[in-house]
């Protein structure tokens, strides 16, 4: 820690903004560090020397170290790097590689402090995915400035529904939304039910799905319960009743 004679404490003007660096960027008075991570993806449904509609997709990654403030208290946090992001959110594009069938990119990931971290993957219509290394590791060590090429991840198909990134369950809300879909244009609402990318909407897509029914996506938030009165139960102003509450389990996504 820094002694009381260095230590200068600089107050802005009444009324003036303090800026806040955003999470995994540059921080002033920490040395840039930037470390690139190259992951390999296969998305279920496209294989080699496929006709695909999207050849370049965007991908969201999440980095997330396990408890920065315990190991900087622990010591194991260097006090020059105690400004560093302990997680960040980059986005950056897949690029379909027709030889092998997969999808590469390279993520940069800057000014984290040094440690071990997971990373998670979010496709759309795809289910949440830990990166892994090629040795079966979920750790990587980011921090360093250092390049690592071995990040591979399997993500599956068929989270189209609620909304435009699905909640990282596959279950009836995806199928009705599929049906809905079924044999129509992969346009507008109906684009992600083609499931394999081949622009159709058909058996083929429905066959995945059905596969993938009640598949859950990783996730680095706790599950959490959404909960609702039983609508068949009444409550008068003459009767005392307990309702039964009916809960669906969700997987919170970052």
């Amino acid at each position: 820690a820094a002694s009381a004679s260095n230590v200068i404490c600089c107050c802005p003007a009444s009324g003036s903004a303090v800026p806040t660096p955003a999470s995994g960027s540059a921080v002033p008075g920490v040395t840039s560090v930037v470390d690139r991570v190259g992951v390999t993806v296969t998305l279920e449904g496209i294989g080699p020397n496929q006709a695909i509609q999207t050849p370049q997709i965007p991908v969201t990654l999440k980095v997330s170290q396990g408890n920065p403030v315990l190991a900087q208290l622990l010591g194991a946090v260097s006090s020059d790097s105690v400004m560093a992001a302990s997680s960040a959110v980059v986005s950056d594009i897949l690029i379909y590689d027709a030889r092998s069938g997969s999808f590469v990119t390279e993520f940069e990931i800057r000014d984290m402090q040094a440690g071990n971290y997971t990373l998670v993957l979010q496709v759309q219509k795809y289910l949440d995915a830990l990166v892994n290394k090629l040795d079966g590791s979920t750790l990587f060590a980011l921090g360093t400035g250092k390049t690592i090429n071995d990040g591979v991840a399997r993500m599956i198909v068929g989270d189209i529904a609620p909304g435009t990134i699905g909640d990282n369950l596959i279950d009836i809300i995806d199928w009705n939304q599929f049906v809905g879909c079924f044999g129509k244009p992969p346009t507008g609402a109906c684009k992600t039910a083609d499931l394999n990318d081949d622009g159709k909407n058909d058996e083929k897509d429905q066959e995945l799905l059905k596969r993938n029914m009640g598949g859950k996506g990783i996730s680095q938030k706790n599950s959490e319960l959404e909960c609702k009165q039983d609508p068949a139960c009444k409550q008068g102003e003459g009767a005392i009743q307990m309702c039964q509450l009916i809960c669906t389990k969700r997987t919170a996504r970052f």
